[in-house]
């Protein structure tokens, strides 16, 4: 039985004027800026943070290499802030930085805090998003220990001279004045 042409509805007959070679615009695709920042890949204009609080992160430096490689999370992060370190100056940064990435860290002094376990914060960067860090306050008392980084991205907009980052661990039973 062959369909004749009054048959066949007006949406599902071919278009001879309408131009089939131009390819259409996906559906959800509303702008240019994701496709940018796709195209960019790590070179994202502000950095993508982790917080990790390892509680000995010597006994992690394994586990911690794995998650840069193999973890998405870890592998597009800039950086990873990590609190209760639990390092002291016998451990080098070399020991317990993955490959690909620079450590600034704090170590808990113990003299000072009375402590001799615990504490201690690290930064590490990501070499191929930044190489220019400078160290601009590090405080450890019985209470709070800090560091505070500026950073100048290889890939940053003009807005932004450069980008301070801070961690700060507070040990839970510290003397807090309100």
């Amino acid at each position: 039985m062959l369909l004749d042409e009054d048959s066949i509805p007006d949406f599902l007959k071919i278009n001879p004027k309408r131009d089939t070679t131009r390819s259409k615009r996906k559906r959800g695709c509303k702008g240019v800026i994701r496709h940018q920042l796709k195209r960019l890949k790590s070179k994202l204009p502000l950095p993508t943070t982790l917080l990790i609080n390892t509680q000995s992160l010597r006994a992690k430096t394994d586990e911690l290499s794995a998650n840069t490689r193999y973890l998405h999370e870890y592998r597009s992060a800039c950086v990873l802030a990590i609190t209760e370190t639990w390092l002291d100056s016998n451990i080098a940064s070399s020991d317990v930085e993955p490959s690909g990435f620079s450590a600034f860290r704090t170590d808990r002094d113990p003299n000072f805090t009375g402590k001799t376990r615990g504490g201690g914060v690290c930064l590490l960067v990501r070499d191929e998003w930044c190489r220019a860090v400078v160290v601009r306050q590090h405080l450890c008392t019985p209470d709070i220990e800090l560091l505070c980084v500026s950073l100048r991205p290889f890939h940053l907009p003009r807005e932004f001279p450069q980008i301070f980052l801070t961690v700060v661990y507070i040990h839970p039973k510290a003397k807090i004045r309100h």
